[in-house]
């Protein structure tokens, strides 16, 4: 049964508390303007949200207004002097998009009933700094608003359930979390623009000596890929003391082949040197993945202290662990048809891969992907000198990553739950 509630625009209104994991549902019209929320988060809780949207005229789904930002004060509500016209797009808010905000805002109909927004971490922190991806935010507030101005009876204006979680920076054992996931994750780069990178929920965990930690991973959705309701598809990453952010592997590296005439990003332009080049490239990275390495002065990966089977790909995870740490086949980069065009070409891909680093020995990642509905994650009998905090790392493939709940249904019913979600479950030793 669906509540409809009609509310009249009015300065600064009140935002209305939500309960973490209860789900309201309504119908809103444009002239409703902005429907606010908020949920405490006692500065030790990232915020998730999810709106699932019901088809309108012609089974389109409605254009909507989504947004998540932190608030010291829940009664503050981001206006104009007239709030129905506030727009995330233009407003100047008290910070840039990133950790404390995230905004959805459609100008076109989605091909999707689901997105999900998630504010408190904060991606862009050292990889040797975990506690600052997690970024305390006092009150989120929610805001909804319907952009369809002229659907008429029975179809006007836009329904929708929307569900708010509270994901705890700290696990605890026996803590069960079950949480959507979206698949990007925005932020104001250093000119001011917007750039997309993959969604990220990062948990960190205290583990004694010789306790045994374990995580549980479940994900919804139709194992198999290329639909809206594939799921989450991504990698989890266990690191000790620091939380495994993708960098590089070759930033501040060249000529590593020794017969290049010139430096640079890739070699001269002579055929035989950029052939060395690739080859010496390939040899680097087989190298990294049988053997480890210890990190090149002047690399990306300098400040981590790493010297073992630790690295993999997260982008080649959605083929399952194995992929994680597969090596790549040039075949299938790129296809310049000039010979010497193509080994650059080559070498820009294989400097463009993201690589991460995860505890080794041992399973400390786990692929998340279409071909298994679980993943387990395991650290056994930590020894008394790997004590300490260990970070959770859960990112997700922006390109495979299913970005909808269509599996629950034919978009005419709001659902409560999307597939791209997980429960993680440490186990106490």
């Amino acid at each position: 049964m669906w509540l409809a509630l009609l509310v009249a625009a009015s300065e600064n209104p009140s935002p209305a508390q939500l309960d973490p994991d209860h789900t309201v549902e309504y119908a809103q019209y444009f002239d409703d303007g902005w429907r606010w929320f908020y949920i405490p988060t006692n500065n030790s809780n990232a915020v998730t949200a999810s709106l699932v949207t019901q088809r309108g005229e012609q089974n389109n789904f409605p254009k909507m207004g989504f947004v998540l930002l932190s608030s010291q004060s829940s009664e503050t509500v981001p206006s104009f002097s007239n709030p129905d016209n506030y727009d995330p797009d233009g407003y100047e808010h008290d910070f840039p998009i990133g950790p404390r905000l995230q905004y959805n805002r459609d100008t076109t109909f989605p091909s999707t009933d689901w997105r999900a927004l998630t504010v408190g971490y904060d991606t862009s922190a050292s990889a040797s700094d975990p506690e600052s991806t997690q970024v305390p935010l006092e009150n989120v507030l929610i805001g909804i608003r319907c952009y369809e101005t002229d659907w008429t009876a029975p179809l006007a204006g836009c329904r929708y359930s929307l569900t708010a979680q509270l994901l705890p920076f700290t696990l605890q054992p026996g803590d069960r979390i079950v949480s959507p996931m979206g698949r990007i994750y925005r932020a104001e780069n250093a000119n001011g623009g917007t750039v997309a990178s993959p969604a990220t929920h990062i948990y960190r965990v205290d583990v004694g000596g010789y306790d045994t930690l374990g995580f549980d991973i479940e994900r919804d959705g139709s194992n198999h890929s290329a639909e809206t309701n594939a799921g989450l598809v991504g990698v989890a990453l266990l690191q000790r003391n620091g939380w495994s952010k993708p960098a590089p592997l070759y930033d501040g590296l060249t000529n590593l082949s020794g017969s290049c005439s010139l430096t640079g990003t890739a070699c001269g332009a002579n055929l035989g040197e950029l052939q060395d080049e690739t080859a010496a490239m390939l040899d680097y990275e087989g190298r990294i993945l049988r053997k480890g390495w210890l990190p090149p002065v002047g690399s990306a990966w300098e400040a981590r202290s790493v010297a073992g089977k630790g690295a993999l790909r997260p982008s080649l995870c959605k083929t399952g662990d194995a992929g994680c740490r597969a090596r790549v086949d040039p075949s299938t980069l790129s296809d310049a048809k000039d010979a010497g065009n193509r080994e650059a070409a080559i070498q820009d891909e294989l400097r463009s891969f993201m690589w991460a680093e995860t505890i080794s020995p041992g399973q400390g990642f786990a692929a998340i992907h279409t071909g298994a509905p679980s993943a387990l994650l395991q650290r056994l009998c930590v020894s008394a000198e790997e004590a300490g905090a260990y970070y959770l790392a859960l990112t997700a493939d922006m390109d495979e990553s299913g970005d909808g709940r269509l599996s629950a249904g034919d978009g005419w019913l709001a659902a409560v739950r999307p597939p791209a979600r997980f429960a993680a479950h440490p186990i106490a030793p």
